[in-house]
């Protein structure tokens, strides 16, 4: 009985001491930073494409859109959050991974010499992103989450929506034809952008005619806060459009998936 207890013990001091980045398969990357402003440098959507491109399944603040396992249980998430560093003549950053307790789980520090701002984060970010490495868990991974007693939400997720319209309600025009709006295409589909009186967009399905979602300005020029009406569930996303080119991160099965589409001359 002594060993089995000395057993535990180890077990659970090994797992307390060796949790890593490695192995969450979810990580949430908020709208802003600690240090950075809402997308600032388009940091937080360059985050989400190099955390993709390691392996992640990327979330946003809007617990509704999360797969079950995660929506059920927060401790299974790792919060992402990028802070500003000071060195001399070159743009530093910390990226900062928490658990659901507040907990550093991963902290690895970027630093470029690139002067300009945009540049000089975005390749501190790749950095320190390539520090983190890919998710690759390990046997303990299965144990995440286990110790909060499961099921457990200990935090409330920022701009959680309510249950009904979270869009604001815009009928899809009913006459609409190819000339109202300005086509983008690519592999998969072809789209149209329909200029509203308010600076907001509307998106449009080409090969249906319905309306599948809507654009509207943040304080970033070029960056949209799109709503996206799924088939089964409306969410809030991210857009860019400079009038040439068009990216939304859609989301698939609780994973963010840009599309990039280019302007139909």
């Amino acid at each position: 009985m002594k060993n089995l207890i000395l057993l535990a013990f180890l077990l659970s001091f090994s797992f307390g001491h060796s949790q890593r980045l490695n192995d969450y398969k979810y990580i949430k990357v908020p709208d802003s930073f600690s240090s950075f402003n809402e997308n600032q440098y388009q940091l937080n959507y360059y985050l989400k494409q190099l955390l993709n491109k390691n392996g992640y399944t990327v979330l946003n603040e809007i617990s509704a859109s999360w797969p079950e396992e995660a929506k059920n249980n927060y401790c299974l998430v790792l919060n992402a959050d990028v802070v500003k560093l000071n060195k001399f003549l070159k743009n530093a950053l910390e990226l900062k991974f928490t658990d659901c307790k507040g907990n550093v789980v991963g902290s690895y520090e970027g630093v470029s010499k690139i002067k300009e701002y945009d540049k000089g984060y975005q390749e501190a970010m790749r950095f320190a992103v390539r520090q983190a490495g890919e998710y690759n868990p390990s046997q303990m991974a299965a144990l995440i989450g286990k110790d909060t007693g499961g099921n457990q939400k200990t935090e409330e997720i920022k701009n959680q929506p309510p249950s009904e319209a979270v869009v604001v309600a815009v009928d899809p025009p009913m006459d609409f034809t190819p000339d109202m709006g300005i086509e983008f295409k690519n592999s998969n589909r072809s789209v149209y952008l329909v200029e509203m009186k308010n600076n907001s967009f509307l998106l449009i399905d080409k090969a249906t005619s319905t309306m599948i979602g809507q654009l509207k300005p943040s304080s970033r020029a070029g960056v949209y806060q799109v709503t996206v009406l799924g088939p089964k569930e409306k969410y809030t996303t991210t857009g860019f459009y400079d009038g040439s080119s068009l990216a939304i991160d859609f989301i698939e099965n609780g994973k963010s998936k840009t599309e990039e589409f280019s302007k139909v001359n």
